[in-house]
């Protein structure tokens, strides 16, 4: 951001205070693009697991989650160009918000090398099984944490709901409805966050 841009924000959000509002929250559109790309990943895994989409799943496996790594990797990249054209950024709520959820998403990459790791290493091939749930506990901790500090008291409605998913998918871990229900989890406590957040956010213009 430049000096202008800083300061114009900072406007912004002075001016959002003195009336007793909150500076909209901006993640939205991170959490519709995670909770879309997570749950057509899993309903995918889903369906090759259950050797619904080939009976040799084989590289498919491979093929899938590549894809969801650049597809990850591009997408993050446009709507951080996107975010940071809107007002707001300097508030706390904003603030917090993209260091938890920065945590949250560092904490599930750690969890993927450690399980993909143990399955390399022998240690069976539903090592990464573990992820979904992992995955769950710590979007639970960022809505949470959001919800708290922004003071959207609904969201914590949502974080309820990433824990009892973390808590049913650790329970249930490797049935064979596990990625189907976590696919549904996703559209659930990330997707439909997302849009009524998206709905809620300011202009480009301050």
């Amino acid at each position: 951001m430049s000096p202008r841009e800083i300061a114009e924000d900072l406007d912004y959000v002075r001016t959002l205070a003195e009336e007793g509002r909150q500076a909209p929250l901006l993640g939205g559109s991170f959490l519709m693009f995670w909770g879309l790309l997570n749950a057509i990943a899993w309903a995918l895994q889903w369906g090759l697991v259950n050797k619904l989409l080939t009976p040799n799943p084989g590289w498919h496996f491979a093929a899938l989650w590549i894809s969801y790594g650049v597809a990850a990797g591009i997408g993050s990249s446009m709507l951080g160009a996107r975010v940071r054209a809107l007002p707001g950024r300097s508030s706390l709520g904003n603030r917090v918000e993209g260091a938890v959820w920065a945590g949250a998403g560092i904490g599930t990459g750690a969890v993927v090398v450690g399980a993909i790791g143990h399955m390399m290493l022998g240690g069976g091939s539903t090592a990464p099984d573990v992820i979904v749930p992992a995955a769950y506990a710590l979007y639970g901790c960022a809505l949470m944490v959001t919800s708290i500090v922004s003071k959207e008291k609904w969201l914590g409605w949502f974080a309820g709901a990433s824990f009892a998913a973390a808590a049913i998918l650790g329970l249930f871990l490797s049935e064979h409805w596990f990625y189907l229900a976590g696919a549904v989890g996703s559209l659930t406590t990330l997707l439909t966050p997302g849009i009524v957040l998206l709905r809620k956010e300011p202009s480009t213009t301050v």
